[in-house]
């Protein structure tokens, strides 16, 4: 039998060496061992995303990785455009972290429409 090939944020298929890997001795992140691992990775992830910037990683969920986002990053009011599932959790992140949030709401699947945000964010009231 096959196994599906998933084309989603998670959960996602873990290669065999992966689990192999994972079967060792963990490693302190305070340590030599953790920091010349995150070194030997940067250069890689960075060609991957596309960047010549620092790739940041954590073992938080998505939602901690979120508020970590809206807690360090919003000073006035949050716009989220909400047309789906995961972008509706991004306005239930700001409204749970205390930030003033608004929203343009669509049916889920469908576009945002750009004059709307140039609107809204014409305000001023919004971080840009």
């Amino acid at each position: 039998m096959s196994k599906p090939k998933l084309f989603i944020p998670g959960p996602v298929d873990v290669a065999p060496e992966t689990y192999a890997a994972m079967a060792g001795p963990a490693i302190g992140h305070r340590g030599k061992d953790f920091e010349e691992l995150y070194s030997s990775i940067q250069p890689g992830i960075k060609q991957v995303v596309g960047t010549t910037r620092p790739v940041f990683f954590s073992t938080s969920s998505a939602w901690g990785i979120m508020e970590g986002c809206i807690r360090n990053l919003v000073k006035k009011k949050v716009l989220n455009l909400c047309c789906g599932a995961f972008s509706d959790k991004w306005y239930g992140v700001s409204k749970s972290c205390g930030k003033e949030a608004e929203k343009i709401q669509v049916e889920w699947g469908q576009p945002i429409d750009p004059k709307a945000v140039r609107e809204k964010l014409a305000s001023g009231d919004f971080d840009t």
